[in-house]
């Protein structure tokens, strides 16, 4: 049995880190707001349901700015309640922070508390993706593969959980590369939930090199992927 990635939704969109009431977004933008955010997968200062992207497979082909990938044809997605995700951002001085609700029906993931660097990357195990491009000024990438940084918050199985262990074929649970699935000194926290998990992380800006202002554009895209065993 080996696992793959059979589906992955994402979202792209234009962002405006705000600091305030001074900056208002276009149409094409969200407001990334300045919160100070306490990381242990509780999601307490974040308002997902009012504030977060939705990731839904029902609008891929009406929204241009999500899309959906499928890798098996004959194993698509159901709708929302087989994969889907609002996700949401914040930032402070020292840290961005991303935060997501998942929902999805089969939950494949990696050991808890893998190091960052260790283990499979996002698009081989349920996970929330992130890449991010600043027009300002180039963030240094996470992984030798990539010009910009590209973010895995892995959903890790917790003990007694209903989620399995992705297959560890060629050890990959436990093998470290020079990959950062998230850039050193992340924190990362996961959670079940009665209908799939919940990530969230900060991401050290000086991780990424990178010093945020208030008002500058930024173009982010977030996927959601779910990983089947296939026999």
């Amino acid at each position: 049995m080996r696992m793959f990635c059979r589906t992955a939704l994402s979202i792209f969109a234009f962002i405006t880190i705000a600091f305030g009431a001074d900056f208002k977004p276009t149409p094409d933008e969200f407001l990334i707001p300045r919160l100070e955010v306490k990381v242990d997968g509780k999601l307490d200062e974040w308002s997902l349901d009012k504030t977060g992207y939705a990731i839904d497979p029902a609008q891929a082909g009406k929204d241009p700015a999500i899309s959906l990938h499928i890798s098996d044809p004959d194993n698509p997605i159901k709708g929302p309640s087989d994969l889907s995700a609002r996700v949401g951002l914040a930032w402070d001085d020292k840290h961005l922070y991303i935060a997501a609700t998942v929902t999805d029906d089969d939950l494949r993931g990696i050991k808890p508390g893998t190091a960052c660097n260790v283990g499979p990357p996002g698009w081989k195990c349920d996970s929330v993706m992130f890449q991010i491009h600043s027009f300002r000024q180039a963030m240094k990438s996470n992984s030798p593969y990539t010009p910009s940084p590209n973010i895995s918050l892995r959903y890790e199985v917790p003990a007694g959980g209903r989620g399995k262990l992705i297959d560890n074929n060629k050890n990959i649970l436990d093998r470290a590369d020079a990959y950062w699935k998230l850039p050193e000194g992340s924190t990362l926290a996961t959670r079940e939930t009665p209908k799939g998990y919940v990530v969230e992380a900060a991401i050290p800006w000086a991780a990424l090199d990178y010093r945020p202002q208030a008002g500058e554009v930024s173009a982010p895209s977030c996927w959601a992927t779910s990983t089947r065993a296939r026999p």
